[in-house]
């Protein structure tokens, strides 16, 4: 349940960014509603990159580029992050919970590889569990909200026609509204989750395929494959020229990588148009409509053409059938127009035997038949299920003309088989199927280049002969025409392995005289079977004003990736992009990025102008979790360009932006490793709170990270920041006076100054980082000096001021002791060394071994505690007087201020 909107608080409209998003795409997404893009540079990471350019930058190397951000100080906008908190879906945390049992990247690549890939299979199952579950739980949100609003509507006596009108009228006021109170609070839930359940249905979907391709892209390292085939095809059984062609099909599917492959690929985009379409009779209500018969298609025939000729036969009392050639019946039997000539004969071959036409109504009812027809096919409806579907419609005869399509089995010859090929569950003992499906193929091509069918007609026989043309042309989306192609592929690679291994079943002459069309050839014949898939997207996209907007879509191109085999190079050219979007929307002149140099092979994600990947965290987050599978694979090669990286930093940044600092070091640590702690050095630069401090510091700790070496990044960012003012030119301390109470000179009053600047206060907060991280000492006090020096030189009292209260000399020795001594002491506290033996602040073990030592052994173990005491107090004295010049001047200002007020 969302949480309550919170009342709106009397506040300054937020400033209009200058420049918007440039949507060329329809894209499902939360943020959109009829009057385009609400929430355009107000969500995700759009506000670091538009609202304050500097924090974007890249920091370049002599061999390396990457992408840093200067994190924003939060103190400024303490809530902001848990606002937007409450706005991401659960999934995030748990994506991240699973990366982190599942996937752990400490010590992952050690791991024997075969390891490596049962953990990213299971990986894969789990993030499938995952978007099947949030899909889930948005439908059902969605069908109760959709029967609350149609009970509503019967309670009020409401037409279900008109209540959405009225519903949609109420939103368009209250988006005005909205709009003069200064635009959509950020905060706002959306008013609708359609968005949402589109990108679940989607991204289920993606996990399926990329769990089904995996194995066979990258197959186990330890897995025989081989072997694996061995064992199927003896489960198969030995084939002969009686066996029947499903045997012949199964085996082929086990022999052949690249038709297995193809096979997935296709009852995936079967499954996905079953999943995301609606009913075939939706499909076909508008043509049943237009039919002029009533809802449902229950009439046999053509029945207003039947009528038209009935009416011809009583006109002249003729019994026998209308002859066309006859110079009355070509002149009066006429469709409703006047103009085309109707049929005089009512079978299937009429309108293409006769060259005459239908009636109007009659070739709504046929196109809607067959359209639906083509429906069934393209979801892999088996015989049964389209043989229902016509009986109930009275025309059986389409079924019956499409039943050749499955292949034959004789249990007498093959043996008795339970389950049926394409998984429909019923048992087969008898002999079911096409014996000759090669040459029923031939004929179902025939009817395809005939002229005078419809255009789905002739779809329905190009889908079961393995046409492309006819079936692109009806094509209506994206998964509409990669099942085309994935189609046309599988059948024209099974009738050349009936060719070479069973050629009785393919005579040469009948191949000849019938031939079906070759997609291998069509595609060039590569060597490799994922080059066919790069050869279909690279020509979807160059076709892509007549595939649509969709291909334009980021899930479309990742799933193309995907089943091409590509993902590798798709995610580099996306994060190469994301170094372009960002310099493109951005002034900053610290910024760099990734050089741009087009190759033909490369892959272009330039989609619609910008970045979607920055504009949504959902396709960002999947993006990104797909990359880690392959990198626990260990098939993402060596990157010095910094591409992937793009891709995870981003993904991190949002996360901080939205109040999950906890899973930062998580993702951090997937990052390449010369980039992992300038990362969260840039990210944790901000926080103020201690216990948060100690919090990540364990995190990193588990994950492998130093966070030493994190604080000697950390401090480094900050005394490199250009906005840090290196002067030595600053006020006197002492002012002349010609008051004559005072003698000729007076100290300035407030000389501590004002408040500390921005520059300073990162150095300060940076610098407590220290207070939460053990050992370190010698470095610690060294930079500490320095910072005293920086803020005493410049004249920056305040600051001086600021860092000897918030970290002390005492605090650091009670925070950093304790690892090297063994207790938590203040080490310029010399009473602590007069009762050491009898210290109870030891450790349990070292206050056992000091009992059992010696006297001579106590001396010694009290001159090397002693020693060591010593030598971290003169590792500290320099910061430890400058430390107490910043209190002796502080009790100066005091002392001033005192003596005015006395004076006055």
């Amino acid at each position: 349940m969302a949480p309550p909107r919170a009342p709106k608080a009397p506040s300054k409209p937020e400033p209009a960014v200058e420049w918007t998003w440039n949507l060329t795409s329809n894209l499902p997404s939360p943020y959109h509603s009829k009057n385009g893009l609400k929430h355009s540079c107000k969500d995700l990471l759009t506000r670091w990159y538009t609202t304050s350019p500097d924090r974007l930058r890249f920091i370049t190397g002599p061999t390396r580029t990457h992408l840093e951000t200067a994190a924003p100080n939060v103190q400024d906008s303490p809530s902001a992050t848990s606002n937007k908190g409450k706005r991401i879906e659960p999934e995030v945390e748990r994506f991240a919970e699973l990366l982190d049992t599942k996937s752990p990247s400490n010590g992952l690549l050690s791991r024997p590889p075969n390891i490596r890939h049962e953990n990213a299979m299971d990986l894969i199952r789990e993030y499938r569990n995952a978007a099947g579950e949030a899909r889930k739980r948005l439908r059902d949100r969605q069908v109760s909200a959709e029967r609350s609003t149609s009970s509503r509507n019967r309670e009020l006596g409401r037409d279900p026609r008109t209540s959405a009108q009225r519903e949609d009228s109420d939103l368009d006021m209250d988006d005005f509204f909205d709009e003069a109170e200064g635009g959509i609070e950020p905060d706002a839930e959306p008013k609708s989750e359609v968005g949402d359940l589109s990108h679940w249905e989607l991204e289920d979907s993606i996990w399926d395929i990329l769990h089904d391709l995996l194995p066979l892209h990258y197959p186990n390292p330890g897995s025989m494959a081989n072997d694996n085939k061995e064992e199927q095809l003896k489960r198969v059984g030995h084939t002969t020229r009686y066996t029947s062609e499903a045997k012949i099909w199964e085996k082929f599917l086990i022999i052949d990588d690249s038709a297995r492959e193809w096979n997935i690929v296709l009852k995936w985009l079967k499954q996905m148009d079953e999943k995301s379409s609606p009913d075939v009779d939706e499909v076909v209500r508008k043509l049943e409509q237009n039919a002029e018969r009533g809802m449902g298609l229950h009439a046999p025939g053509w029945l207003h053409t039947k009528e038209k000729i009935k009416a011809q036969r009583r006109l002249r009392a003729w019994p026998q059938t209308l002859d066309p050639q006859s110079p009355g019946v070509a002149s009066a039997l006429l469709n409703s127009n006047k103009v085309d000539g109707l049929v005089t004969q009512l079978d299937p071959d009429a309108v293409t035997r006769q060259k005459r036409t239908l009636e109007k109504p009659d070739q709504y009812f046929e196109e809607a038949i067959w359209r639906a027809c083509w429906t069934m096919l393209r979801r892999g409806k088996d015989k049964e299920y389209i043989l229902g579907w016509c009986a109930r419609r009275l025309e059986t005869w389409r079924a019956a003309s499409m039943s050749g399509s499955e292949p034959a089995w004789d249990s007498t010859i093959d043996g008795h088989r339970e389950i049926d090929l394409d998984s429909d569950q019923r048992p087969i003992s008898q002999v079911t199927g096409n014996r000759s499906r090669a040459l029923w193929r031939r004929m179902c091509y025939q009817l395809c280049l005939r002229a005078g069918l419809s255009d789905y007609e002739r779809a329905v026989y190009g889908a079961l002969s393995g046409d492309l043309p006819s079936v692109e042309k009806i094509a209506s989306t994206w998964y509409d025409h990669m099942f085309a192609h994935y189609n046309a592929l599988l059948l024209t690679q099974f009738d050349k392995y009936l060719q070479q291994h069973f050629p009785d079943r393919v005579p040469l002459e009948m191949a000849q005289k019938f031939p079906l069309f070759d997609a291998l050839k069509y595609h060039g014949e590569p060597a490799e079977t994922h080059q066919i898939g790069t050869n279909i997207i690279k020509r979807l996209r160059n076709e892509k004003v007549r595939v649509g907007d969709l291909f334009g879509e980021a899930l479309q191109m990742l799933q193309a990736s995907i089943i091409a085999k590509d993902f590798i190079s798709y995610s580099y050219e996306v994060g190469r992009f994301i170094s372009r979007f960002v310099l493109k929307k951005s002034t900053s002149r610290f910024i760099d990025y990734i050089p741009l140099d087009r190759h033909p092979e490369a892959w272009d994600p330039d989609f619609d102008g910008d970045c979607i990947y920055l504009r949504d965290y959902q396709r960002l987050r999947l993006l990104v979790h797909i990359l880690f599978i392959h990198q626990d694979l260990g098939v993402i090669p060596s990157d010095p360009s910094g591409a992937y990286d793009n891709i995870i930093y981003s993904y991190i940044l949002f996360l901080r932006d939205s109040g999950k600092m906890e899973l930062v070091p998580l993702y951090v640590s997937r990052l390449s490793e010369e980039n992992q702690l300038q990362s969260l050095a840039i990210i944790f630069s901000d926080v103020t709170d201690s216990m948060q401090r100690s919090k990540f510091v364990s995190l990193m700790c588990g994950l492998g990270l130093n966070p030493r070496d994190f604080l000697r990044i950390l401090m480094n960012n900050a005394l490199r920041d250009p906005q840090i003012v290196h002067t030595e030119e600053m006020d006197d301390l002492i002012q002349t006076t010609a008051d004559d109470r005072y003698p000729g000179w007076k100290l300035r009053k407030d000389f501590m100054g004002p408040k500390a600047s921005e520059a300073d206060e990162r150095l300060i907060r940076c610098f407590e980082w220290n207070l939460n991280v053990e050992g370190d000492w010698c470095r610690t006090f060294v930079v500490g000096t320095r910072l005293y020096q920086l803020f005493l030189k410049c004249g920056h009292f305040e600051a001086a001021r600021q860092l000897s209260h918030r970290v002390s000399s005492t605090q650091l020795s009670l925070a950093k002791t304790g690892s090297i001594l063994g207790r938590t002491i203040d080490v310029e506290d010399e009473e602590n060394d007069r009762y050491v033996l009898l210290a109870t602040d030891f450790s349990l073990t070292t206050q056992n071994q000091i009992m059992s030592l010696t006297k001579d052994q106590k001396e010694i173990f009290l001159k090397e505690y002693n020693m060591k005491r010593q030598i971290l107090l003169d590792q500290a004295a320099q910061f430890i007087t400058l430390q107490r010049l910043t209190y002796a001047m502080e009790a100066l200002e005091q002392w001033e201020a005192g003596a005015s007020e006395i004076v006055e």
